[in-house]
């Protein structure tokens, strides 16, 4: 994320990390950037207008409450947080000291298709959306996990991190004002050092529009596959459908990125090819302007309640 700031015209001012390794290799990376010895540090640095982290989920509603009490912006990676009891500080927080909580849904703004297949329906190509269905299958690779990732407790649960993704993807496709969670699963390997993780989840999610969509996550992609898994979204429309394949091309060769577009006027197949992601030109943008064309905080807001909604019904079908 930092560096898509510093292509769009960011300075990065200083670096953070509690490991003095990791943030000695990080201001290597950044040149000019100065490490700094705290996080309040950070935030007391008057230039820096924006923190950006991908801290450990269940540790950055305190981070970000504390950057938007001294007149900071963030911006984060998915999840936002992993509770209702967090989430609930944090909106608290942006209301009263106005700060701006920017999240990088990846899924939705790193892949031509996504970005494609959301333009496309936007100008109504294939009408009103009713139905989504989605699935976001991951590879494990377990060694390259820290323990924190097999902790729910610290990493908020499987709906929780990736359903976050589905969630951005529903309400930005449906337009829906309101969601409601009808339904939510998720198991793990049962009985191991990993009591509690997950490595599954599915959710069934209803919007105020009478759309509906069904979600699959999950750790369980094989690992001897040449790519890191195979997001893919089906939208159904009351003129046509959409399907996307991020990582694939439809004939299931890897590094594509697929769009089949099937509507009145006939099919069309898209092989779409990258571009510029917008999305950091935009948050540099708003930081100026003090706008939220990246991405407004209520989205934000909406989204991660989803998720975690979906995530504490799973739990308690799970006890």
């Amino acid at each position: 994320m930092a560096t898509g700031l510093q292509k769009a015209g960011a300075r990065i001012l200083a670096v953070y990390d509690d490991n003095p390794n990791r943030a000695a290799s990080l201001a290597r990376f950044y040149p000019g950037a100065r490490v700094a010895a705290s996080f309040d540090g950070i935030l007391e640095d008057g230039e820096i207008e924006l923190v950006v982290t991908a801290a450990i989920p269940a540790r950055r509603a305190d981070l970000m409450v504390a950057a938007v009490k001294r007149g900071k912006h963030v911006l984060c990676t998915k999840p936002l947080c992993t509770d209702l009891i967090h989430l609930g500080r944090i909106e608290e927080a942006v209301r009263q000291y106005h700060g701006r909580i920017f999240v990088f849904y990846a899924e939705s703004l790193l892949f031509p298709a996504m970005t494609r297949a959301l333009e496309l329906v936007g100008k109504g190509a294939i009408g009103e959306v009713r139905l989504l269905q989605g699935s976001s299958p991951h590879k494990l690779r377990r060694t390259d996990r820290p323990p924190w990732f097999f902790d729910p407790r610290l990493s908020g649960g499987i709906l929780c991190d990736i359903g976050s993704h589905q969630a951005d993807q529903f309400l930005r496709f449906t337009r829906a004002r309101d969601v409601r969670v009808v339904h939510a699963r998720s198991g793990g390997p049962g009985k191991s050092e990993c009591e509690g993780w997950e490595n599954w989840g599915a959710m069934t999610l209803e919007a105020d529009n009478g759309a509906v969509g069904h979600f699959r996550v999950d750790w369980l992609y094989p690992e001897h596959g040449e790519m890191w898994g195979d997001p893919r979204v089906s939208v159904v429309g009351t003129q046509g459908t959409i399907e996307v394949r991020n990582l694939f091309s439809r004939h299931g060769k890897p590094g594509g990125n697929t769009l089949v577009v099937l509507s009145e006027q006939g099919i069309c197949q898209e092989e779409c090819e990258p571009g510029c992601v917008q999305f950091f030109e935009q948050v540099v943008a708003d930081l100026a302007a003090g706008t939220e064309s990246a991405i407004t905080f209520e989205h934000v807001i909406r989204t991660s309640r989803i998720s975690l909604e979906a995530q504490e019904i799973a739990k308690r079908r799970r006890a």
